[in-house]
């Protein structure tokens, strides 16, 4: 049977670190009241019931609930444990935005594949169109979206196993970003997906850098077979109208590399799962 998985995050997450430093860690009260409606009446658990607590910093705890009350949950906290599900590097995907609930499923469904951060990216042919305020994180309009977005790419987290829950960036403008100073070198890879295009694949590009180590998974290479540290790779994503040309020159003109997903054209939020998809199966 599986044992429920939930993230500590805000005044929770905050006791925990206090108790887990004055060394008065073992039973931990759950008062967030999204964390709490979620333990008692979404998933309907009871006292005595098993669940994980996790710490965004890579460590799980196998926990029992104590006691349930109104506005609460009491929880006797075990010991930490290292947990897995994670990707050896760090992926950014820069997903244009799509309408309603296809940004939400994005979202979800880069979360389970791995992703460490999602800028949400608005660019000239794309549907969603944001003022210039939005693009500034302090802002009420952005601070609600960011809001949501985060609490379905930590359930998402939840669900799929994940040790960290990812990051969901505030939207940027795609001229900006792409102009946006990057790594560079050997330690970041930076593609940009374009369709109708003779670029190289996108697999065949990390197939180049990085090799199969007998261990399993992938390790970064250079071209000329030795081992590199390659930490990050980015990966930004059009709308379905496609990047303008002026953008794609943008992107080249800065250092990324143009690559291609396929001889089929797919929805903007399906080329963001299928780019993440490719990652994943090779850092695996």
């Amino acid at each position: 049977m599986r044992i429920p998985r939930f993230f500590l995050y805000g005044r929770d997450l905050e006791a925990f670190a206090d108790a887990r430093n004055n060394k008065t860690d073992g039973l931990l009260d759950i008062v967030e009241a999204d964390l709490v409606h979620r333990i008692k009446v979404v998933q309907r658990h009871r006292t005595g019931d098993s669940l994980i607590l996790l710490d965004n910093e890579g460590n799980k705890y196998d926990s029992v609930i104590a006691y349930i009350d109104k506005r609460s949950v009491r929880v006797l906290v075990g010991e930490k444990i290292a947990s897995g599900g994670e990707l050896r590097v760090s992926v950014t995907v820069a997903q244009s935005v799509v309408k309603g609930e296809r940004f939400d499923w994005c979202l979800e469904k880069l979360t389970e594949l791995g992703v460490s951060t999602v800028v949400p990216l608005v660019s000239a042919r794309g549907v969603v169109k944001f003022d210039e305020a939005t693009f500034e994180k302090s802002t009420p309009k952005v601070m609600t979206k960011l809001k949501r977005w985060q609490s379905l790419v930590r359930e998402a987290a939840e669900q799929s196993e994940r040790a960290f829950v990812p990051i969901v960036a505030a939207p940027a403008e795609c001229i900006a970003y792409l102009s946006s100073p990057g790594g560079g070198g050997n330690g970041y890879l930076r593609y940009i997906c374009l369709e109708r295009s003779d670029a190289p694949m996108l697999i065949e590009s990390l197939r180049n850098r990085f090799t199969n180590s007998a261990a399993g998974g992938a390790s970064p290479r250079d071209q000329s077979g030795d081992a590199i540290a390659i930490s990050s790779v980015f990966v930004v994503i059009g709308p379905e109208g496609g990047f303008t040309a002026h953008e794609i020159a943008i992107a080249e003109n800065n250092g990324w590399e143009a690559v291609s997903l396929g001889a089929r054209v797919l929805r903007s939020e399906t080329a963001g799962m299928c780019a993440m998809a490719q990652i994943a199966c090779l850092l695996d």
